[in-house]
């Protein structure tokens, strides 16, 4: 409410008597959170209650509404108002009169409220070339609510495979002010032979103890990258297995074992460099093996019918690669003509 209080003097007998007043009298606010506003066609949502002068010995009401609308903590706040009045017809520009701030107030009370976030998870690539491997993350528990609060936390972990290792699950959070975070970090132990492919999938929810209700999830998922690896050698009941006698226009047969050692199935392309007047021919031009796994394939190399005893080949070299097309080996052979 504003009052009109103002008098005029009578000089001659010092009486006074009401007066009107062309002052301009605003009301405004303050207080982060809140919004005050009122139905009333004087009171500006952003400027607040504005007169343009008053009549003698009169007041004006303002009936306002007072919402919570932005982000301030549980409890007791004061909605501080201040008066002002500025007299457009003060010949020393106006100078005006202020009601400060504390002098009129409004009490509220934020009651308590509860939510909570939680970052951090995601997704995670392994790489188990060297072995076994740990993937870590942090999560991050922010309390949402604007009082303290504690938050308890459950796991689902039905979606780690055995073997895989999960380390450090708390069950709570300990208590957290009001905008304010706890975190802490987890990790995933994945073995050395896990296959390419293979995944992993928990999930963490936090929930408010205060309020019992409120509550987030979390996921978290690992996978395992694709290494590649290749070894090979070559089966013969010979003493020198790299090394066959054959008549000429006989064939020699050489058996390779393409060993995959990378952790999932791989396709190895074959290529045999060796003099054409042999021929050397592998018997496919590629070759897919499971990881871990072991494949065969033959080269055959012929003796030309016009080779004399002792007659060599030279080296015919067979050179295995990974679909990667960087990792690769090799091995030489020959043939030797026998009498």
């Amino acid at each position: 409410m504003v009052e009109n209080i103002a008098v005029s003097k009578n000089l001659v007998d010092n009486t006074t008597s009401p007066m009107a007043i062309s002052d301009i009298i605003t009301i405004q606010y303050t207080g982060s959170g809140w919004w005050v506003e009122s139905n009333d066609t004087s009171w500006d949502p952003m400027l607040g209650g504005i007169l343009n002068g008053m009549n003698a010995s009169t007041s004006y009401i303002w009936n306002i509404t007072v919402n919570l609308t932005g982000d301030v903590k549980a409890g007791s706040h004061v909605i501080d108002l201040q008066a002002q009045s500025t007299d457009p017809g003060d010949p020393w520009g106006g100078m005006p009169y202020i009601q400060p701030y504390g002098m009129t107030d409004i009490p509220v009370s934020a009651a308590e409220s509860y939510g909570v976030s939680v970052s951090g998870g995601g997704a995670q690539n392994v790489d188990l070339d060297a072995g076994s491997a740990v993937v870590t993350w942090e999560a991050v528990v922010r309390n949402l609510g604007n009082t303290k609060d504690t938050f308890s936390i459950t796991w689902d972990k039905s979606g780690v495979p055995a073997g895989w290792t999960l380390s450090n699950q708390p069950d709570t959070t300990g208590e957290i002010d009001w905008k304010r975070t706890s975190s802490f970090d987890m990790s995933l132990t994945v073995p050395a032979d896990a296959s390419a492919g293979a995944t992993a999938t928990f999930s963490m929810t936090a929930t408010s103890t205060k309020s019992g209700e409120e509550s987030t999830s979390q996921s978290f998922f690992a996978t395992v990258d694709q290494h590649y690896g290749v070894s090979l050698s070559v089966d013969s009941d010979e003493l020198n297995p790299y090394l066959q006698y054959k008549e000429p226009g006989k064939t020699a047969d050489f058996f390779f074992n393409v060993t995959n050692t990378g952790n999932g199935a791989d396709t190895f392309g074959i290529v045999v460099e060796g003099p054409e007047l042999w021929s050397p021919m592998a018997s496919q031009s590629s070759i897919t093996v499971p990881a871990v796994s072991s494949g065969q394939f033959i080269l055959s190399v012929t003796v030309p019918e016009d080779k004399d005893a002792g007659a060599d080949s030279g080296g015919i070299v067979v050179t295995v690669t990974s679909s990667d097309g960087e990792i690769t080996t090799s091995h030489s052979v020959s043939v030797s003509t026998s009498q």
